[in-house]
């Protein structure tokens, strides 16, 4: 894809070149609120990843100048069975000073690094395009046009009494940090995606959970009696969001959960959260009902659209998904 320019030539939209890494690696660090990173964390988010490196979308000046960035991670979904390729759209990064416009004006760094990388997504093969954006982007995703979205709120427990009030749910299942995916976490998945089903949903398998989660507090669930595995919870450790969730089979979710609950109930300090939180969606509801988890003040939010026109809208409804905040 080659550069695409404003009419007044101010910026130019292409994708990132190694020569750019110097200016992106500015950019995050004065100017995304999140802090910088180094090379090597670079490399590791954004290259070096199961589904290979990401495209990354650049607004370079004239004076070639890295003004913005927008990261669109290449990801395996699977749909009614079939293994299609997508990108999750990630939260641009602009120059302060590129900010003034609001961002929904088709001027804005924001919507032309959007549009230009659904271009370039879509010319390498990418067939879907999904984002899990903080809410207030929302009317930006409306603005933009042809998403399907979700609006989806998010409950807690306290972790000590969650875990007393759902002693007896656990059936027969003990919780303990994961040591690491190996091929029964393959097989979870493949039983998983059969019994729920998985009409729409990211490949759970064990590469990628190992990349996409293997950074928070993973904490597996076996039987007691065999130690077969029956689920696993993934938490973040600062926030205590419920970042991934996955059992065998549907009314598997509240014991798994519940294991997860007396685990973090009981563990050390360095690892006891005072509150465990879960983004609300149809799958995950029954085993937050069970658990006694009420709701908070925050909302997620969930968009999708084919780039792919064979791909049709309703086989990637919202409600069709099985969708943790980790995807």
């Amino acid at each position: 894809m080659s550069a695409t320019s404003s009419p007044a030539g101010e910026l130019a939209y292409r994708p990132f070149r190694d020569a750019d890494l110097p200016g992106v690696l500015r950019l995050w660090e004065e100017e995304s609120g999140w802090g910088g990173i180094t090379e090597e964390r670079w490399r590791r988010w954004f290259v070096d990843r199961p589904d290979g490196a990401c495209l990354v979308m650049v607004a370079e000046d004239g004076g070639g100048r890295v003004a913005g960035q927008l990261v669109f991670a290449p990801v395996l979904v699977r749909v009614d069975g079939e293994e299609v390729p997508a990108v999750r759209v990630g939260a641009p990064i602009v120059d302060r000073a590129r900010r003034r416009r609001s961002v929904r004006h088709a001027e804005h760094p924001a919507s032309r690094l959007y549009r230009a990388g659904a271009l370039a997504a879509a010319e390498r093969g990418f067939r879907l395009l999904y984002a899990l954006p903080e809410h207030a982007w929302l009317p930006f995703f409306r603005w933009l046009g042809g998403f399907a979205e979700a609006d989806l709120g998010c409950r807690a427990v306290h972790a000590a009494s969650g875990a007393a009030a759902a002693a007896g749910l656990a059936a027969g299942l003990r919780a303990a940090p994961c040591p690491g995916f190996g091929a029964e976490y393959d097989a979870l998945w493949a039983r998983a995606a059969a019994s729920f089903p998985v009409r729409c949903g990211l490949d759970r398998g064990a590469e990628r959970l190992r990349y996409r989660i293997g950074g928070h507090l993973v904490l597996e669930a076996r039987e007691e009696a065999g130690g077969a595995l029956a689920g696993y919870a993934a938490v973040n450790r600062r926030t205590g969001l419920l970042v991934d969730v996955l059992a065998s089979a549907p009314d598997g979710l509240a014991p798994v959960v519940a294991a997860a609950l007396a685990w973090l109930a009981a563990a050390p300090d360095g690892a006891a959260l005072g509150e465990l939180k879960a983004m609300e969606t149809p799958a995950l509801r029954p085993a937050l009902d069970a658990l006694g988890f009420a709701p908070v003040d925050y909302r997620f939010a969930f968009v999708c659209t084919a780039l792919d026109p064979s791909l049709a809208a309703d086989r990637i409804a919202p409600e069709r998904w099985y969708l943790t905040p980790g995807d």
